[in-house]
């Protein structure tokens, strides 16, 4: 097991609708990890193909030459989803639900 349960859990259990209610534009990892990443997204993902981004902001980390069919970006503040770049659709939802229905899905695979 990669973490242990207790490494699963929020450190703070204030509602997430809190800190996400204001937009910042910042990134939460550094551009090293975000090149990896879009380096690990161009070598797997196929062009045409559809995405769905479960935790989209306000940055894209999709290579910018693939040509997707269609990119579906869901996070929690719309205000930073209105300046991302790619997604053909957004959607804001500030639920801790929805964040436990994702890390569960996420965490199962």
């Amino acid at each position: 097991m990669l973490l242990r349960p207790e490494q699963r859990e929020k450190l703070d259990p204030s509602n997430d609708q809190d800190f996400y209610a204001f937009p910042r534009f910042v990134t939460h990892v550094d551009e090293g990890f975000i090149e990896q990443l879009t380096n690990l997204y161009r070598e797997r993902l196929q062009k045409n193909t559809r995405i769905l981004d479960l935790m989209s902001s306000w940055v894209s980390h999709l290579p910018d030459e693939v040509k997707f069919a269609h990119v579906e970006g869901h996070g929690m503040n719309q205000e930073e989803l209105a300046k991302k770049p790619a997604p053909t659709t957004s959607d804001c939802e500030r639920s801790d639900k929805m964040l436990d229905s994702i890390l569960l899905i996420c965490l199962s695979c």
